[in-house]
């Protein structure tokens, strides 16, 4: 019973530790002029995204999508993945 409830407690720091992490976040849009110069990719605006953790000294760039949305999303996936990673 002990320790269950002391594994059930250090779930629960580490969710508040995790959570305060994500908390901390710094986002940056990197605005870069496109390349092209005409075709359809013509006036289409990159949206690459940089997720920053100062905590865990973590620099993610993500470019792959048109959308900031979905960049800042696989971002923060990304990012979850290493903090467990790093974090166990």
């Amino acid at each position: 019973m002990e320790s269950n409830h002391t594994e059930e407690l250090n779930k629960k720091v580490l969710d508040k530790v995790k959570s305060d992490i994500k908390d901390k976040v710094v986002w940056s849009h990197n605005v870069l002029y496109p390349k092209t110069s005409g075709g359809q990719s013509c006036g289409v605006m990159p949206s690459d995204i940089t997720l920053y953790s100062e905590d865990l000294e973590i620099k993610i760039t993500v470019g792959s999508h048109r959308s900031i949305f979905k960049n800042k999303e696989l971002a923060m996936i990304l990012f979850e993945l290493a903090m467990e990673d790093l974090i166990k």
